[in-house]
C-alpha cells in the first residue's frame, strides 16, 4: 500500500499544530501503562528513542528523526529524545503532570496529571487532539 503526497501533506499539515509532548512522550507513557500516583523505574529516555525509531525515523541508517509536530525544525537530531523531549518534561509546565525523582528513572502520572495536561493544551491554543 501507498499514501498518495497529498494524504501525507495533509497528515503533516494537521499534525503540525499539535505540541510535540502529546506526539512522543505522552504516547509513550500510556503505551507503557505509567502508574497514576505512584512511580516506578521507567527509563523513558530510551523507551522514547525507541518510540522515535520505529515511528520517526524513515531512513533506518540515518540520524534524524522527522518532527511533524508543531516545531521550528522538521528533522532533529538523535539527541532529541535525550535533550528536546527530556526538557520538556522535566522544566515546562507539562512536568507539574508528573511525579518524578531528579537524577532518577523513576516516573508516574500525578493524580490531577489530565488537568495539568489539559491547562496546557488550552494556553498553547492547541485545544482538544484528534484522534
Amino acid at each position: 500500500m501507498f499514501l498518495s503526497v497529498e494524504l501525507i501533506r495533509d497528515a503533516v499539515e494537521r499534525l503540525s499544530s499539535i505540541h510535540h509532548f502529546y506526539g512522543t512522550t505522552y504516547l509513550v507513557c500510556k503505551q507503557a501503562d505509567l502508574p497514576i500516583d505512584n512511580s516506578i523505574s521507567f527509563p523513558v529516555n530510551t523507551l522514547e528513542r525507541d518510540f522515535l525509531n520505529q515511528y520517526f525515523k524513515p531512513y533506518p541508517i540515518s540520524e534524524y528523526y522527522c518532527q511533524v509536530f508543531k516545531s521550528i525544525k522538521r528533522w532533529v537530531n538523535r539527541k532529541y529524545a535525550s535533550s528536546t523531549l527530556q526538557r520538556t518534561r522535566t522544566r515546562s509546565d507539562i512536568s507539574n503532570a508528573f511525579i518524578h525523582t531528579k537524577k532518577t528513572d523513576l516516573w508516574g502520572w500525578r493524580k490531577n496529571y489530565i488537568e495539568v495536561l489539559q491547562k496546557h493544551l488550552e494556553q498553547t491554543g492547541s485545544g482538544a487532539i484528534p484522534a
